[in-house]
């Protein structure tokens, strides 16, 4: 399995490749063991982000809040939002 590694600058913004540049939209799914330290480190980006737990759960961190997501459970992150 290969690891996920973020591309952020330095105010913690993450560059995001889309997959095309007339939708920018990108989709991803993936096992939180797929990132080092099985973690995602705390980003933001001008886009909103869609969670979806599949199987499992995972705690997740939003604006120095920690929120424990369940199998089946969603969450959706504004724009601008700190968070991991």
């Amino acid at each position: 399995m290969n690891q996920i590694q973020l591309q952020l600058m330095q105010d913690f913004s993450e560059v995001v490749q889309y997959e095309s540049a007339d939708i920018p939209l990108y989709i991803r799914s993936a096992d939180l063991s797929q990132y080092p330290g099985k973690s995602a480190p705390c980003h933001w980006h001008e886009d909103i982000e869609w969670i979806l737990v599949c199987k499992g759960r995972m705690h997740y961190y939003i604006n120095g809040k920690r929120i424990l997501l369940e199998e089946g459970d969603s969450l959706m992150v504004n724009a601008r939002q700190m968070h991991y």
